[in-house]
């Protein structure tokens, strides 16, 4: 069975946005549930862990039990290699 799972569904700045007033980041000022990382995706079979892509640092505190196989990296903007450096350090 392979699991999907979606650390991060943000935009490069993730939501809220600093200084950002519209209805998304106000409600996800008010609501922690609705805030949104960079984009992230961890993909898992029984046996294989795969990131694609690891947005901030912020994504790898959340991912510290995990033994990752390999990491993915789509496309070289920052939203979605920031994180490695972090990755680097972790367990």
């Amino acid at each position: 069975m392979l699991t999907i799972t979606l650390p991060g569904t943000g935009d490069a700045a993730g939501i809220p946005v600093h200084g950002c007033d519209t209805p998304s980041c106000e409600e996800a000022r008010r609501y922690p549930w609705l805030r949104r990382l960079q984009t992230c995706v961890l993909v898992q079979s029984k046996t294989t862990s795969i990131l694609l892509d690891i947005g901030n640092e912020m994504h790898v505190e959340s991912l510290h039990q995990l033994t990752l196989d390999a990491v993915f990296i789509t496309h070289l903007h920052h939203d979605h290699y920031a994180g490695l450096q972090a990755l680097k350090w972790s367990k």
